[in-house]
């Protein structure tokens, strides 16, 4: 495997980057051994079942996402879904995140509702899960 590193992770939202110059021929060089190679390369396979566990911030959140079908709950703060394509996988890792992510957004709304007592500053609270949906006056 050929691999051009062109910037380090300094946090979340910076980085120390090459400059654009370097980074380009760097990344041109290593694509160009990548492709005289490509004979000796082997295709990564993926074994089924493909697993997802998360482990959440809070219970709440993990309670949430216990609520998806076929989700294990493996303890307080951890939910696992499998799939038996990466597809199927990631689509109900996804899932696991959006419900585990209502709690956060009602959590807010219902804070935002009892700071301002008033819902026409915000109108009301609408979350759209696949074909699920939860709407908050």
């Amino acid at each position: 495997m050929h691999t051009a590193i062109v910037k380090r992770a300094l946090g979340r939202a910076a980085a120390e980057c090459l400059h654009p110059d370097k980074t380009h021929k760097l990344i041109k060089e290593e694509a160009k051994k990548a492709l005289e190679n490509l004979s000796n390369a082997k295709v990564y396979k993926i074994n089924s079942p493909i697993k997802f566990e998360v482990e959440f911030f809070l219970t709440h959140m993990a309670d949430q996402a216990s609520l998806y079908p076929f989700a294990e709950r493996i303890d307080g703060k951890t939910v696992k879904v499998q799939g038996e394509t990466f597809l199927e996988g990631y689509r109900a890792f996804m899932n696991l995140l959006e419900l585990a992510r209502i709690y956060i957004y009602l959590l807010i709304c219902s804070i935002a509702m009892i700071n301002f007592n008033t819902d026409s500053l915000f109108g009301s609270c609408v979350f759209r899960i696949s074909s699920l949906l939860i709407s908050v006056p």
